[in-house]
């Protein structure tokens, strides 16, 4: 069908076809370019379909914005496995690469430019397409790439387009008249006409509100679609159970198959996708018409990722980046309050990269001395540029640097594994040295392994930052250093500065007041951080940040288990309840009712938590759940009574109390990181 719908472009396959048969040496990247919407990805499957016809196959195509931005998920999409390496999978056969949506796959540049690509036989050609050329990074390759700029379609070919599709040529001329030449306009103009019998469309003065006004005719005359429409906005990818759940319907049915035929749902990786530019705006009209209703979705989406990873099966582990998908970053809010959309990328460094994140930090430093307002004031260590090459030549450092689409560095920020060789770099009575000795109990530091490997405990730097998009730099930063936290690892860092201080409190570290002075500018106190996510749970942590709730405290085993017996003993009482540490944790082990009392939500999630434990439970177990039923919700009677009445001891009884309570407790403590 697209075959057939394909229309004019006859100069940009010729192209295409002269390439292939051009010299291996300068010929072995095709580039196509074009703002978004444009038919960049339907020009790219044109030429996948025809490559085999033109001796090229076999063909592998990776969409840029099906996968998340790492080696693995590129390899996995071109060979099925993220193990295999897709140099050898092609080998010395007359393939083609195609990689659409680079804009998506930036974070990869150097992974490509600088081992994939060389690594590729000389049989094998790579064909990309992106809205802005490839950057100084790809110089290397320049020589050997031949780029076109694609345009908007002609008025003639539009005309084709619209009458294959089935278009009645009154309703043709008022689509030319509004999309213009623009593909996706007109493909959504086109299902509107022949699926949902549209007649009346308006010309829009420029390609953004042509887009936004067919998107909301859409909603407007197709209600039965709105619905899974917004859902779909919402996630990265879907498929009809995921869309029915996050738009809380029993069955998605017709109305999905509806959502399948609009022109704008593409596959993806693990299912569909919307075009992200119909994303946007459908996000948009939302928040502005229904932003109740945009929170319910995120909240249902949340609930429904959260319970797929809890139950996931080998081979699923991509659902965990469609659950960061829905991440609202919290933080971010607290360093841009303006929102504005990021172009920034990171990638890891190392110490190949030192000399570039000297120049960045001296920079940054300067920035300090002259008073920039940046989010952040760093430790003397931090400016010292001696510190800095020994912590990136440290084995098991680990930098990140941000970037912008023409490769040019803006910032970076460096993790440091803490361990006794580690410690070794601090210098003495340093601020760093400091907040480690009074974060890192005694006894821990005694423990600490000899090198990075197998650390429990991480050191983030202060992001740096220059120029004229540091804030945006420090942006991406922030939003990569998310992914640390999910190790489940404790994290330490020192800082001064309000707006430093109150991201740090977003994310639910503790503060460690006063360990040291700041050497940049006026002299201000320092304040060291800490959050023992391994504690918390990865997963509860998440919620909370993304949810704007607080992040509960980092409660061991055993203090989880006391403050759960204090809970039941105070059970009717709502004002101890609400007090408690886990009416905190509560409300992030489940999809709680916003409406609930922070009382009402812990009962409920116990009483869950006790259902699990009875389900398919032994005869010892069950009784033991059922003397907690008596002895605590139910409390008709007393303990002796009960114990009485179960036919037990009372020491038995107490046996059973305690064992109930273990099992609650050991489910409250696994649900997060389960």
């Amino acid at each position: 069908m697209e075959a057939d719908l394909f229309v004019d472009r006859h100069a940009e396959t010729a192209e295409f076809g002269s390439w292939l048969g051009a010299d291996s040496a300068r010929a072995q990247i095709f580039q196509v370019v074009g703002h978004a919407g444009v038919g960049k990805s339907a020009l790219l499957r044109t030429f996948a379909r025809t490559a085999p016809s033109l001796g090229r196959s076999p063909v592998a195509y990776v969409d840029g914005e099906s996968i998340q931005p790492t080696a693995n998920d590129f390899a996995r999409a071109i060979t099925g496995d993220g193990a295999s390496d897709p140099a050898t999978f092609l080998g010395d056969q007359p393939a083609l690469l195609m990689i659409d949506g680079m804009d998506e796959l930036a974070p990869l540049t150097r992974w490509l430019t600088s081992d994939l690509i060389p690594s590729l036989s000389g049989q094998v050609r790579v064909a990309i397409a992106g809205r802005q050329p490839v950057g100084p990074m790809w110089k290397p390759w320049l020589g050997a790439m031949r780029t076109i700029r694609l345009d908007s379609l002609s008025r003639d070919a539009s005309a084709a387009y619209l009458e294959r599709r089935g278009v009645t040529p009154a309703v043709a001329g008022q689509i030319l008249e509004a999309a213009g030449g623009y593909p996706l306009a007109l493909t959504l103009a086109a299902d509107l006409a022949v699926q949902l019998r549209v007649t009346r469309f308006e010309k829009a003065a420029e390609w953004n509100l042509t887009l936004r006004q067919l998107v909301d005719q859409l909603l407007r005359d197709a209600p039965e679609l709105r619905s899974l429409l917004e859902a779909a906005a919402v996630v990265r990818q879907f498929d009809e159970p995921t869309l029915a759940a996050v738009a809380d319907l029993d069955r998605a049915g017709e109305a999905f198959a509806q959502l399948c035929a609009v022109s704008f749902v593409r596959p993806a990786q693990h299912g569909l996708t919307l075009h992200e530019d119909v994303r946007r705006v459908v996000i948009e009209e939302l928040r502005w018409r229904n932003p109740e209703r945009l929170v319910q979705l995120r909240r249902q989406a949340r609930g429904y990722y959260r319970d797929r990873i809890r139950a996931r099966r080998p081979g699923e582990e991509w659902l965990l980046p469609d659950r960061m998908y829905l991440w609202e970053h919290t933080v971010h809010a607290t360093y841009f309050p303006t929102g504005a959309p990021s172009t920034m990328w990171v990638e890891k460094g190392g110490p190949g990269d030192i000399e570039e994140l000297l120049k960045m930090q001296a920079e940054w430093v300067a920035m300090h001395q002259a008073g920039v307002p940046l989010p952040g004031v760093p430790p003397p260590e931090e400016c010292s540029p001696e510190f800095l090459r020994r912590v990136v030549a440290h084995p098991g450092t680990e930098v990140l640097i941000a970037r912008s689409p023409d490769g040019q560095a803006h910032g970076y920020a460096f993790f440091l594994p803490i361990s006794m060789s580690a410690l070794e770099l601090l210098p003495p009575g340093g601020a760093i040295g400091t907040l480690v000795e009074r974060a890192v109990p005694q006894e821990l530091r005694r423990s600490l392994p000899a090198t990075a490997e197998g650390s429990r405990v991480l050191y983030m730097s202060v992001d740096a930052a220059r120029g004229e998009r540091a804030a945006e730099a420090i942006g991406a930063l922030a939003t990569e250093t998310f992914g640390f936290a999910l190790r489940g690892i404790a994290f330490v860092g020192c800082v001064a500065g309000e707006m430093a201080a109150q991201a740090c409190q977003a994310i639910g570290m503790t503060r460690i007041p006063n360990v040291g002075t700041t050497s940049v500018g006026p002299p201000q106190p320092l304040d060291g951080w800490i959050v023992d996510i391994g504690r918390i749970g990865p997963d509860v942590w998440l919620e909370a940040v993304t949810t704007g709730r607080p992040v509960p405290p980092a409660l061991s085993a055993e203090e989880l288990e006391a403050e759960l017996h204090q809970v039941l003993v105070h059970w009717p009482d709502d004002a101890r309840l609400a007090q408690s540490p886990l009416a905190l944790l509560a409300p992030l082990l489940r999809q709680a009712d916003d409406t609930a009392s922070p009382a009402q939500t812990l009962r409920e999630t116990i009483r869950r938590a006790l259902g699990d434990a009875c389900a398919d439970a032994s005869d010892d177990l069950a009784l033991a759940c059922r003397a907690l039923e008596l002895a605590y919700f139910e409390r008709k009677a007393g303990h002796e009574a009960i114990a009485e009445r179960l036919n037990v001891s009372r020491s038995t009884f107490y046996r059973l109390l305690h064992r109930a309570e273990h099992e609650i407790a050991l489910r409250l403590r696994l649900a997060p990181s389960a």
